[in-house]
């Protein structure tokens, strides 16, 4: 399944309702902490002995890391 634009906000938006006593600042820091998490991902790179199929992993996650610079 291709992650788009699309897919990633309907994902991050299904979450936050599961819980929508969130408050706008609390969101921020999920979002940047999924910024984080995701760059640190993406310095692993294409690294077999972590990632089953690491090719198509660090390319999904080059994808997940440019969507989300227009999150939040």
């Amino acid at each position: 399944m291709k992650l788009t634009k699309q897919r990633l906000k309907q994902i991050i938006k299904e979450e936050l309702v599961k819980e929508a006593s969130y408050s706008s600042k609390e969101v921020k820091n999920i979002v940047w902490d999924m910024k984080e998490y995701v760059d640190k991902l993406v310095k692993v790179g294409v690294d077999f002995s972590i990632f089953q199929n690491a090719k198509a992993s660090a390319k999904a996650l080059k994808q997940i890391q440019k969507l989300l610079r227009n999150v939040g």
